[in-house]
């Protein structure tokens, strides 16, 4: 693989040598093709994402980072997504794995989740596959189908969330934590065992809140000693001398390092005064920092993290790691105030502004945040389709605020305040986008959409706002039809069809131009030139 992929791009250089070169790679390991050590002079690190049902959600965030090489200068693509809607591939038709039927409102939830999991982690590029389905045989995953017969209104949905994708910009930060990928344990472990094993570890990471960078075994030598607080390497029992002995040297100069091996592989010096942590683990003190040597928890035999257990990621019995990041004074941002069911919360700043995410891997009724002296509560919608089993994770959440803490966009499911003060609400999900610079409550042009048939009620202080529906004529946006909205004071409602977009705004657009939408048929919606920047 590493002579094929060589071959490639030394190929391309020889005559290209500015444009970027990518190769979509498998979700994880497979068969000797590995992301992490192959990539070789590719620029991303791009990679196709599928799973069953519930199972593709839960492990999205994990498999994110276990391919997250932005420390290494590589982007971080998803190359190719989706999931079937087609009758065809119902299970009692021979549906099976991911390659089965879903609902529309299972698409929706995918689609929404991979949007905000891009945002929220910083993934640069996102693509469905393929965009429309094939027009000779049941395709599995297209956003457009072929058939009119059979309209795909996430396309809508998809169009609509690149407005609030936009509002964020890309901008790497190297993170305070480290996490190291253990690849000299994984060599020799069967594939299975070691996604298992550091996906686990990623996950209950992940539930820290703590912002943090993958690095493979061979990077830990270009770590430069006093750079990060915290480096997390489980399953290092293999790993080559040389990198633990530049592992106690970023301790020496104040950080905090954690290994953990299984039976006893990873020695105490002699002579060491120790304390015990937490169960299992050893710390002792290395020139100006930490060490902290434990048995391998992140094994966890018998326990799923993703969809049967996963409150073992939110138990600090359990998740060692969030004793870890305590004892290394490594602070989440943002904090979690207050929290109903299992969340992943991130907050990301590029270019002065910043995105504040939610995401509900076990959902819950509520959750608060603080980030720089800013408080988010969203309370979540009690319309919850019947047939969802639980555990099962929500509509992801998240709010882009500038420089002085204005929201210039938002989603969520169900309200959200801001500062105490109401912002938005609706039964079920929804996102407003501005679209002039200003926060929402002074914008005079607002786009906004719900994924349900229903109101959306919206502070905002401009008076004389107009609703309209509209379409994308690339970057324009064309009036389609008159919103139904009414208003009293601070508050507007407007009527939101499924998906349909609405322009608030306090422009006027002659009638012929915004014609009421009763009994019409949806216009096709031009696609979106692309995601996220």
């Amino acid at each position: 693989m590493n002579r094929w992929v060589s071959t490639l791009t030394s190929a391309i250089r020889e005559v290209d040598p500015d444009h970027p070169i990518t190769s979509e790679y498998y979700q994880r390991p497979m068969g000797g093709i590995d992301l992490r050590l192959t990539l070789d002079g590719m620029d991303a690190a791009n990679f196709g994402y599928f799973g069953p049902p519930s199972e593709d959600i839960a492990q999205l965030l994990a498999t994110i980072k276990w391919n997250d090489m932005r420390r290494a200068n590589k982007s971080i693509n998803i190359g190719e997504f989706g999931v079937k809607t087609h009758d065809a591939w119902t299970v009692e038709r021979g549906g099976t794995h991911y390659h089965i039927a879903r609902t529309e409102e299972d698409q929706r939830r995918q689609l929404w989740w991979i949007v905000h999991a891009a945002m929220a982690y910083d993934v640069t590029k996102i693509q469905n596959w393929c965009w429309a389905d094939d027009p000779d045989g049941v395709f599995p995953w297209g956003i457009a189908y072929s058939n009119p017969l059979r309209p795909k209104p996430v396309l809508r949905l998809w169009r609509n969330l690149r407005l609030f994708s936009e509002l964020i910009p890309h901008e790497y930060q190297p993170a305070p934590v480290i996490f190291v990928m253990p690849d000299s344990w994984r060599a020799g472990a069967p594939d299975t065992a070691a996604w298992k094993g550091i996906a686990t570890a990623l996950e209950c990471l992940l539930a820290s809140g703590v912002r943090f960078d993958v690095v493979n075994e061979d990077q830990v030598l270009s770590i430069v000693p006093g750079s990060v607080r915290l480096v997390v390497a489980p399953f290092a029992g293999r790993m080559p001398s040389a990198q633990l002995a530049h592992l106690r040297a970023i301790a020496e100069q104040g950080a905090t390092v954690y290994l953990s091996g299984l039976n006893g592989e990873i020695a105490v010096p002699a002579g060491s005064q120790i304390s015990v942590p937490f169960s299992g683990a050893i710390r002792y003190s290395l020139g100006k920092g930490t060490m902290v040597v434990a048995q391998a928890w992140e094994a966890a035999p018998g326990v799923d993290v993703f969809l049967g257990n996963p409150e073992f990621t939110a138990n600090a019995k359990t998740n060692h790691y969030l004793q870890l990041v305590q004892l290394a004074d490594v602070r989440p941002s943002p904090h979690v105030e207050s929290a109903e069911g299992v969340w992943r919360t991130v907050a990301r700043t590029a270019k002065n502004r910043t995105l504040v995410a939610a995401l509900p891997v076990v959902q819950g009724s509520s959750i608060k945040l603080v980030h720089d002296g800013h408080r988010l509560e969203w309370l979540v919608s009690k319309n919850i389709p019947q047939n969802q089993k639980a555990p099962w994770a929500g509509w992801p959440c998240a709010a882009v605020l500038d420089e002085s803490g204005g929201v210039l966009g938002a989603t969520g499911n169900g309200s959200l305040k801001v500062n105490m003060q109401p912002l938005a609400q609706a039964e079920g999900p929804w996102m407003i986008a501005s679209l002039d610079g200003l926060p929402i409550t002074r914008s005079r042009r607002l786009a906004v959409c719900a994924a349900r048939d229903g109101a959306l009620k919206i502070t905002r202080s401009w008076p004389g706002l107009r609703a309209y529906v509209v379409e994308c004529d690339g970057e324009t946006l064309r009036p389609v039809g008159i919103a139904p909205m009414t208003g009293r004071g601070t508050l507007v409602q407007v009527q939101a069809p499924a998906n349909e977009l609405i322009l608030l705004t306090t422009e006027s657009y002659p009638p012929e131009r915004a014609a009421n939408r009763a009994g019409r048929q949806p216009a096709q919606a031009a696609p979106p030139r692309r995601v996220a920047r």
